[in-house]
């Protein structure tokens, strides 16, 4: 899925907007797998965004 798809799905989901949907999408980017190891790490990131 390109990223211009999974943003508007997101938005579509989520009901938050374009620019908090963008920072949700890069940090998952950076991260790749979503595992108990990384966790704390996307928390952080994702407070900082």
């Amino acid at each position: 899925m390109n990223k211009e798809k999974c943003i508007s799905k997101l938005v579509e989901k989520t009901n938050k907007n374009i620019d908090e949907c963008n920072a949700i999408y890069d940090v998952l980017n950076q991260n790749g797998v979503v595992g108990r190891k990384n966790k704390e790490k996307i928390k952080i990131d994702f407070i900082k965004n």
